[in-house]
């Protein structure tokens, strides 16, 4: 029923829309909470795109962060 609520009345540039405005967002002087509380809004907002979709989503969020916070990441990634 979701879906076909979503293809009945969510225009199919919304997607688009989302990963425009996504798109230039930058932890820069922010807590890290606070990317990652914006981040959980995008991401609700893009709950139907696809599993490429939401890889470009991640990616960008890592892209995203301050180089010290990514490279956490990819060291807790290589832990795990």
């Amino acid at each position: 029923m979701k879906e076909e609520l979503e293809i009945k009345y969510m225009p199919s540039s919304f997607s688009a829309r989302l990963m425009d405005n996504w798109h230039p967002y930058t932890q820069d002087n922010k807590y890290a909470n606070e990317c990652v509380e914006k981040f959980d809004e995008f991401l609700i907002g893009c709950s139907t795109l696809n599993k490429k979709g939401e890889a470009q989503i991640l990616y960008k969020f890592r892209a995203g962060l301050r180089d010290d916070l990514q490279i956490e990441l990819l060291v807790e990634k290589a832990m795990s």
